[in-house]
């Protein structure tokens, strides 16, 4: 979903996110789908945890929170007249993923 092609996706996620702060039918539906998501993600990142490649003091369910947020949060780059190279983006990501998330 980080990939440059991905951006009219992550757009369409953004426009009923934010449709749902006025819509609590739609609220429920999108409350529903992002619990699933984040519990799958909880769960694969415990047994991540459980073998010792995630920090020992983070949270796996805010680790999954988090890996959701800059998916989502790459719509700041989408909508500029210079985005950041992707393979610069991807980088990024790792670095902050293995120096901030990584068991040492």
């Amino acid at each position: 979903s980080q990939a440059p092609e991905n951006k009219a996706r992550r757009m369409e996620r953004a426009r009923y996110l934010a449709i749902a702060f006025s819509s609590e039918s739609l609220r429920a539906v999108i409350a529903r789908e992002q619990s699933e998501m984040t519990a799958e993600l909880t769960e694969a990142l415990t047994e991540v945890a459980r073998r010792g490649w995630l920090r020992s003091d983070l949270s796996p369910k805010a680790v999954a929170v988090f890996i959701q947020a800059y998916t989502l949060g790459r719509i700041v780059d989408d909508i500029t007249d210079d985005p950041v190279d992707p393979e610069e983006w991807t980088k990024m990501i790792i670095t902050v993923m293995t120096k901030a998330l990584s068991a040492d």
